[in-house]
């Protein structure tokens, strides 16, 4: 079916078309930033955290909200995350969509 392998060839460039189009668009693309999310771990988490070391690298394998507001991510658990990211391809800042205010 040529209609289907059209379709096939377009989802191929679509992706790194709207990275492109991403990266024109926002200018602080590269721009390092911190922002928090709490969280409830059991105790066996916390220390597995605590063993890894201050520094430690990790990722989260879905989509994660966060918040630029320290104080408000302080009160939504007994764990505080700090993540330092940029405004790149892995995250997106949205807060412009959201219904919460920072």
């Amino acid at each position: 079916n040529p209609t289907v392998e059209t379709n096939t060839e377009q989802m191929q460039t679509l992706g790194p078309f709207a990275l492109l189009l991403c990266r024109l668009r926002n200018t602080d693309f590269d721009k390092a930033v911190s922002v928090y999310r709490g969280a409830h771990l059991s105790d066996a988490t916390i220390e597995q955290f605590l063993q890894a070391g201050e520094g430690h690298r990790g990722c989260f394998p879905a989509l994660t909200s966060t918040t630029r507001n320290r104080a408000k991510a302080d009160q939504q658990g007994n764990v505080l995350f700090e993540i330092r990211t940029s405004l790149g391809s892995q995250s997106a800042d949205i807060s412009s969509l959201s219904d919460y205010s920072d």
